[in-house]
């Protein structure tokens, strides 16, 4: 199974049997700060890794609201992905359940997008249609927008 329950479903188990705590991230140099510079804001979400915008302008407003799984070659549950503006993502269930939030990203046609799931990030890409009607992962399965 590839689809992104199965995924997420495998993240779990590995986070349940690895012995090992995750990897930190290197630290990256931090910018110079002057005395007129404003503080940075503190990140507002669990999930760092993916970068959101800062707010959807009309290059991304169309992906705004719910896409339901329409086509799946392994046959997983029917699920939605409702993308929020200033990045925000959750999976839901086929009946509106929340599984889990998430940040997502677009660039050009790949819509990547994070979750954490038992403490432990799960990313992945998916690739937006030219007509911007699907969205598609590496296994074939595909969302469409909820009217």
């Amino acid at each position: 199974m590839t689809s992104r329950f199965a995924l997420i479903a495998l993240a779990v188990l590995l986070a349940a049997c690895s012995a090992a705590p995750a990897p930190e991230p290197a630290p990256s140099a931090a910018p110079a700060v002057t005395a007129d510079a404003a503080p940075a804001a503190a990140p507002t979400a669990s999930v760092p890794a993916v970068s959101a915008p800062a707010d959807a302008d009309d290059a991304q407003a169309w992906l705004l609201g719910t896409w339901e799984l329409s086509y799946d070659p392994d046959n997983s549950p029917k699920d939605l992905l409702v993308f929020a503006d200033g990045g925000a993502l959750q999976i839901q269930d086929a009946q509106g359940v929340k599984a889990y939030d998430g940040r997502w990203s677009l660039s050009g046609s790949t819509l990547s997008m994070a979750f954490q799931v038992n403490g432990r990030e799960v990313a992945f890409d998916a690739t937006v249609s030219p007509a911007r009607d699907r969205i598609t992962n590496e296994s074939g399965a595909y969302y469409t927008r909820v009217p």
